[in-house]
């Protein structure tokens, strides 16, 4: 494994001392194609970085705080829901939005409140318990998410929510109170609906990889948390092959991970772990690795099940792995986007 440094910071964005750090989200400008990094605080306020013009400028506030938020992009819009046992249905939902169209000299995004997910409380204001949604994945412009079932009935596991490409978002709650199931939210008609009782197969964050119509997330069903490959388009949400990115030695302690899609079938798993077996803060030698992962698609041979999709098949090629120190005792989040 190669070891290599990271480069130096397009920017710096840093928060007042009284806050508790900020939360990332990506938007893909569907119109130009541009990238924007949106960036809110637990005091609600919000700062908007354009990427290809290396510029930071302040965001109109959130309507209402998000404790522990979870975004979307879809067209032009960023949707953020709060998903902590705290949120209320009537507040837990936004999108940012760009409105110039009554008046250009007045045009911004802004912020507008949405209809919450039926999970989040009982219809007059009291918390559900095990109804909290706790992973993201974006792709392009549409994005995937769902949710998993925790023991204690307290959803702590970092599962998926669904979201349609075209029109809306779907999450898969499960716990006490909301029970088991995935709900949808339409973009274009602004409701949600319950859609039935079945999950997901992913942990975590899924991409969809258009040339093979196939979405990839980290499987839930595995301990190991190994990439695996669903058609979230057809059912049942089965997944039809896994495969394994990057063994970690068994004294080092997982603390997140992500996935990425570059385009083209190129995929980045990014792994962070703390290496030193000693330190019970988990805060002591930590490490990311990076992985290169490619998915190509080919024509299916005889007897051939690994992610056979008809007359074709999938093959996931795994390239070099990249392993960056840190610095100790980071008390901050590590985010990719």
């Amino acid at each position: 494994m190669e070891e290599a440094v990271l480069p130096p910071p397009a920017t710096r964005l840093a928060t007042r001392p009284e806050t508790n750090g900020l939360e990332f989200h990506h938007l893909l400008r569907a119109a130009d194609g541009g990238d924007m990094i949106v960036a809110t605080d637990d005091q609600r306020r919000t700062l908007i970085y354009d990427v290809a013009a290396r510029a930071v400028g302040p965001g109109h506030m959130l309507l209402s705080d998000k404790r522990v938020p979870v975004s979307a992009a879809v067209a032009d819009r960023l949707y953020v829901l709060d998903t902590s046992h705290a949120a209320r249905r009537a507040t837990c939902f936004e999108a940012l939005v760009y409105d110039g169209v009554e008046d250009p000299l007045r045009a911004d995004w802004y912020w507008r409140r949405l209809p919450g997910p039926p999970y989040a409380d009982d219809g007059i204001g009291r918390p559900l318990p095990g109804s909290r949604v706790t992973a993201l994945a974006v792709v392009g412009a549409g994005i995937w998410a769902t949710t998993a079932p925790a023991e204690d009935g307290v959803a702590s596991v970092r599962p998926c929510s669904r979201l349609d490409p075209r029109r809306g978002v779907w999450t898969t709650p499960k716990g006490a109170g909301a029970g088991p199931g995935t709900y949808s939210f339409d973009t274009e008609r602004q409701a949600w609906r319950r859609e039935g009782d079945w999950e997901l197969p992913f942990a975590g964050k899924a991409e969809l990889v258009p040339g093979c119509n196939l979405w990839f997330g980290f499987s839930r069903a595995d301990g190991s948390s190994s990439l695996c490959a669903a058609d979230l388009a057809a059912a049942p949400h089965r997944a039809c092959g896994v495969w394994e990115d990057f063994r970690p030695p068994k004294e080092w302690f997982s603390c997140g991970r992500h996935l990425v899609s570059l385009g083209s079938g190129k995929l980045c798993v990014v792994r962070f772990f703390a290496t030193d077996p000693l330190d019970k803060w988990r805060r002591k030698d930590p490490v990311a690795i990076i992985t290169a992962m490619e998915v190509r698609t080919m024509p299916a041979c005889d007897g051939d099940d690994d992610g056979g999709r008809g007359e074709r098949r999938i093959k996931v090629v795994k390239h070099t792995s990249r392993c960056i120190k840190l610095p100790n005792y980071n008390k901050g989040r590590n985010w990719v986007l």
